[in-house]
């Protein structure tokens, strides 16, 4: 059995592996005609990844992960149709609830450079993935905003995704939603007092049903931040009479934002290594990959 292999390796699933990423769109169909149960089938190596999980081109073998088929909307609308889960949870960095079709698909950076995340978004959405997540809290969501993948953004929020919290109304721009999650002083409002109460929490400060709980300057600093990185400066500009001051702490990751300099242009930011898991948000590494 070869290294990081759990089980023994299925040919016809290896086969079947290498036409979803190679977008041998035939071939597949001939292998999964020939064996109706590989759309299902879990690979051998220890992440267990169904074929669906390689079209998100994340967490797999490093030679099947570095691009992404012209042709992976129709590789996935196959896999769908021939009985795949979209929801299907497998083993890639330790697992759990992250490590769907969906969130992996949103922060893989080979279907985005090949401009096909918003579409293959709507056709796993098509074929029964949740957007809001397997747990109901907006994870892919919330995944695909702090790796800013704002086409991913737009595309779960068209096809769903609650934005029942002032971090996501900034991250997709929607500046009425903005305004009815911050007070006219300019401090955000619970869920609850915005008239959105949330499955959980909501009369509290929160980044999503599950997510961190945060105070006023935390939450105001994460929606500006992520306004930015997903280019929707002017939601926020337009909606917020308070800007929150450098140097206060970025609750939500437990790191903190420097001042400006005192000496040179050159802002240094602290690494990725410093950011703590939290509910339904693994740690991350200096790369700020997600660590197993």
């Amino acid at each position: 059995m070869a290294a990081g292999q759990a089980h023994a390796a299925d040919p016809a699933f290896e086969a079947a592996a290498d036409a979803v990423v190679s977008g041998d769109l035939e071939r597949l169909r001939d292998l999964l005609e020939l064996d109706p149960g590989l759309a299902r089938a879990r690979s051998a190596f220890a992440h267990r990844a169904t074929l669906l999980h390689y079209v998100a081109a994340n967490g797999v073998e490093i030679s099947r992960q570095w691009a992404a088929p012209a042709n992976a909307v129709e590789v996935t609308r196959l896999l769908l149709a021939s009985g795949a889960q979209a929801d299907a949870v497998c083993e890639t960095y330790g697992g759990g609830p992250a490590q769907t079709t969906p969130c992996l698909l949103v922060s893989s950076a080979p279907p985005a450079a090949a401009g096909l995340e918003a579409a293959l978004v709507e056709e796993l959405c098509r074929g029964g993935a949740r957007p809001d997540g397997v747990d109901d809290d907006g994870l892919p969501l919330w995944t695909a905003i702090t790796r800013g993948h704002t086409p991913a953004v737009d595309a779960l929020a068209a096809c769903g995704a609650r934005v029942d919290n002032l971090v996501f109304a900034a991250a997709l721009g929607d500046s009425e939603s903005v305004e009815r999650y911050i007070w006219p002083a300019g401090t955000p409002r619970t869920p609850q007092a915005a008239g959105t109460p949330q499955a959980a929490g909501g009369g509290e400060l929160r980044i999503g049903v599950n997510g961190p709980r945060t105070d006023a300057d935390g939450l105001l600093e994460c929606a500006l931040i992520y306004a930015a990185a997903n280019g929707r400066g002017g939601s926020w500009s337009s909606s917020s009479r308070r800007v929150p001051t450098c140097g206060q702490p970025i609750r939500c990751f437990g790191a903190r934002r420097p001042g400006p300099p005192a000496t040179t242009t050159t802002t240094t930011w602290p690494p990725c290594s410093t950011r703590p898991a939290g509910p339904g948000r693994p740690a991350t590494d200096s790369r700020g990959g997600r660590r197993a």
